[in-house]
């Protein structure tokens, strides 16, 4: 009898980053209820590697582009094998963007293939998406929303009745299972789990984390002028992090609220323009009952114009990178001499709790951390 093999195909900013955490962290504990969570394919915690394989268009392909998918996929099946269990599951929202047909060849003759798809308001996808790609350095703040939401290739991988059907076809409507980000009450973990069947309360460790939360918009602001500073894409990476607790420290008001950047009428447009598929969908998946918000009748506004930091505040904001990417440096070359056989550094001393570490604290603890 072939294992069974559950794909978690997202779809991306709906939970995704949260539940690969999660499975990643309680490995052992979803062995003791028979499930296998392979380490094969991972790539920052995720099984990023099963569908980079497929997308050479994206960015993160240079980390699979010398593997053979059938080669991966056979590692996985004798990893699976080996662990000795019965059922395995993989997740990847990148799977969203891939075409299911070219799985299935891999899939078919070593697996019985169960697909997941969490779901999420098309508007809101759009607006987390904005901001994501406002981070990631792709777009302005001062990018024409309109102009976002007209994007056809955007557009398409929101049509869900589109994009599921095609996974239906190749591995049949009764093997794809579809949930609602805004239906679930206890965070997208233990809904992961229920779809499995697992027992919830187990040995799993459910951890307080952000969840890939967006900054506010005056922070966005700052994120976009330290990107102006050439330190480095890591030491940009941990400045957004940085940036994004900093905002659920202060919160958001109405001027600063991401949510802000998109009107009541754009949302109104974009739901229309999916209302069809929407419905075709829950024809086919009721999900208990389940259907996305109704939008609120709010008043339309327009969407906030965030001016740039002053002068002051940009150099301080230079100061902050540049230091940033000399906590990097530093920490690198403490990796470089331990792989040279140097030694571990001797840990930081400990701060106390009370007092915030600061930047020279934050360098104390990364470099004891090596």
């Amino acid at each position: 009898m072939k294992p069974e093999l559950t794909i978690h195909i997202g779809r991306p900013k709906v939970g995704s980053t949260a539940l690969q955490g999660f499975l990643n962290q309680n490995r052992a504990a979803l062995a003791e209820q028979g499930v296998c969570y392979p380490k094969t394919g991972l790539y920052h915690g995720a099984s990023h590697h099963f569908s980079l394989v497929f997308l050479p268009s994206l960015p993160d392909y240079s980390v699979v582009q010398d593997v053979r998918p059938d080669v991966l996929y056979a590692a996985l099946a004798e990893e699976v094998a080996g662990s000795g269990l019965s059922r395995a599951v993989i997740s990847s929202e990148n799977f969203w963007l891939a075409n299911p047909a070219k799985l299935k060849p891999l899939l078919s003759e070593r697996f019985d293939v169960k697909i997941v798809a969490y779901l999420r308001r098309q508007d809101e996808v759009l607006v987390s998406s904005f901001v994501q790609e406002i981070r990631g350095g792709m777009l302005s703040l001062d990018t024409a929303m309109d102009d976002y939401l007209g994007d056809r290739g955007r557009l398409k991988l929101l049509d869900y009745d589109a994009v599921l059907a095609g996974w239906e076809e190749v591995f049949g409507f009764e093997n794809v299972r579809v949930r609602l980000y805004e239906a679930m009450a206890e965070g997208i973990e233990r809904d992961f789990l229920s779809v499995l069947g697992l027992n919830v309360s187990g040995d799993f460790q459910f951890l307080e984390a952000r969840r890939n939360a967006s900054p506010a918009l005056d922070l966005l602001r700052m994120l976009e002028t330290l990107r102006g500073f050439p330190v480095g894409e890591v030491a940009h990476r941990q400045l957004s992090g940085i940036l994004t607790e900093v905002s659920e420290q202060l919160g958001t008001s109405d001027g600063v609220d991401p949510k802000a950047l998109i009107s009541s009428s754009q949302r109104r447009q974009v739901m229309a323009r999916f209302a069809d598929s929407n419905r075709r969908l829950f024809e086919r998946h009721p999900c208990d009952g389940q259907r996305f918000p109704e939008l609120e009748n709010e008043d339309d506004g327009v969407p906030p114009k965030v001016p740039a930091p002053d002068r002051e505040l940009q150099s301080l904001l230079g100061i902050i990178a540049y230091q940033q990417r000399q906590i990097q440096v530093l920490a690198n070359r403490v990796s470089h001499l331990e792989r040279r056989g140097a030694g571990p550094v001797p840990p930081a001393p400990s701060l106390p709790a009370a007092k915030s570490e600061g930047l020279l604290g934050r360098l104390l603890r990364r470099l004891g951390r090596r």
